[in-house]
């Protein structure tokens, strides 16, 4: 990751957090109003659960995607004569023949996509959250370029193997969608020990 693209992450982040406490606050102030739910939490927080609750949609739907590919790639496998059927089958995560075989690859690829997107999902839903008590409007939109990018990366990958997971432009906002997700929980965590900063 270059320094350029960290740099343009930071530079967004503090930005996004400056228009929104100097600017949308006095602009759409109904935004942040208590909500009825939670007093002491804006209306405008909505926004981020909204988002992560559409996103483990996807995400259901991805684990979908998983199952079909297992069914499909053992019937395709069985097809074209291979021997080792058992490596598609459950409770093996990845088929173990992917360097000779096409369906193996093609399963494996599926899998790994869906893997992927597990692997950092906590840390995003606990930043998005935390963070959007603070500033949730920043938050719900690097949330949400965060969960439309990890949705085309994942599809990529599963689609074409991992040499294309970064083909399309948005890809690799799955990195900037988290590290601006983290650097806004470090606000707000300051923002919390030390009183609001800006």
């Amino acid at each position: 990751m270059s320094a350029r693209f960290m740099g343009t992450t930071v530079l967004a982040v503090l930005g996004g957090t400056v228009l929104e406490k100097k600017v949308l606050m006095e602009a759409v102030p109904a935004l942040y109003q208590d909500s009825n739910v939670l007093p002491g939490i804006s209306r405008a927080f909505g926004f981020v659960p909204l988002i992560l609750t559409g996103f483990s949609f996807w995400i259901l739907t991805f684990g979908f995607k998983v199952g079909k590919a297992r069914k499909e790639c053992r019937e395709k496998a069985e097809k074209d004569g291979e021997k080792d059927l058992d490596q598609y089958s459950l409770p093996n995560l990845y088929a173990s023949g992917s360097s000779t075989s096409v369906h193996a690859k093609q399963f494996n690829a599926t899998q790994r996509a869906h893997q992927h997107v597990l692997e950092s999902i906590s840390q995003v839903y606990f930043a998005a959250l935390f963070s959007a008590v603070c500033y949730p409007i920043t938050t719900a939109l690097f949330t949400l370029l965060w969960a439309y990018a990890r949705t085309v990366w994942s599809n990529s990958y599963a689609k074409h193997g991992a040499e294309s997971r970064y083909n399309h432009p948005m890809s690799m906002h799955i990195w900037s969608g988290l590290i601006a997700l983290l650097m806004l929980s470090f606000l707000s965590a300051a923002n919390f020990i030390f009183g609001t900063l800006y």
